[in-house]
Formats: structure tokens, C-alpha cells, sequence
């Protein structure tokens, strides 16, 4: 009989569940750690995305502050020309103004003037006569 004993076909049976056992978990092992690599791979890959992304997020925040900045500089530019101007208008205003006073004060203190000459001179006349009609009386 070239058939094994049964003991001897449950002891190969056996090795042979043990070598399948360690095959299998070599195999678990292998596949678990390409999982793992492939993960890392994955998480490096999404960081370094989510890194480009935050830089060009950022470079464009950049770039509208710098619109923004030169916005803002040309308005505010603007406002003081705007308000150099009004000064200027002001100050030809006011000026205008006090030559204007000035004129008419030397017009009115001259008029005064005249006026208290022309009374004294009325007051004048008036004694004077006065005093000639006394001395006609006499």
C-alpha cells in the first residue's frame, strides 16, 4: 500500500495549515502595508495640494489688497486735490472779501468825512450869519 497513514496525513495536514497560516498572514502583512504606503502617499499628496492651493488663496488676497491700496491712494489723492482747491477758492474768496471791506470802509470814512467837513462848514456859515445879523441890528 503506497497510501500514508493517517496520522502521517493529519500531520502533513496540519503543516500544511500552518504553511497556508504563514503564507496568508505574509501576504496580509504585505497588503496592509502597501495600504499604509499607499495612504501616506495619498495624505502627502493631498498636503501638498491643500499647500498649493493656501499659496495661491494667499497670492490672490495679496494681489487685491495691493488693488485695494492703490485704489484707495488714488482716491484719497483725489480728495486732497479737492479739498487744496477749495482751500485755494476760500482763501481768493476771503481775500476778495477783505479788499471789498477795505474799499468801502475808505469809502464810508471818506464820506464821513466830507459830511463832518460840509457840517462844520454849514455850522460855520450859520454862526457867521448870525453874527452878521447881530451886527446889522446894531
Amino acid at each position: 500500500a503506497g497510501l500514508p497513514a493517517p496520522d502521517k496525513l493529519n500531520e502533513e495536514k496540519v503543516e500544511q495549515g500552518r504553511k497556508i497560516d504563514h503564507e496568508l498572514k505574509r501576504h496580509e502583512e504585505g497588503l496592509e502595508a502597501q495600504i499604509r504606503q499607499q495612504r501616506e502617499k495619498l495624505h502627502s499628496a493631498a498636503e501638498a495640494r491643500k499647500a498649493q492651493l493656501l499659496l495661491q488663496v494667499e497670492s490672490q488676497v495679496k494681489q487685491q489688497e495691493l488693488l485695494m491700496s492703490q485704489k484707495y491712494n488714488e482716491q484719497l489723492m483725489l480728495l486732497q486735490r479737492v479739498a487744496q482747491q477749495r482751500r485755494s477758492d476760500l482763501a481768493h474768496r476771503v481775500s476778495h472779501l477783505e479788499m471789498e471791506y477795505h474799499q468801502r470802509k475808505a469809502q464810508e470814512d471818506f464820506l464821513k468825512q466830507s459830511y463832518e467837513i460840509e457840517r462844520d462848514n454849514y455850522e460855520a456859515q450859520v454862526k457867521l450869519q448870525a453874527e452878521l445879523a447881530e451886527l446889522r441890528k446894531l
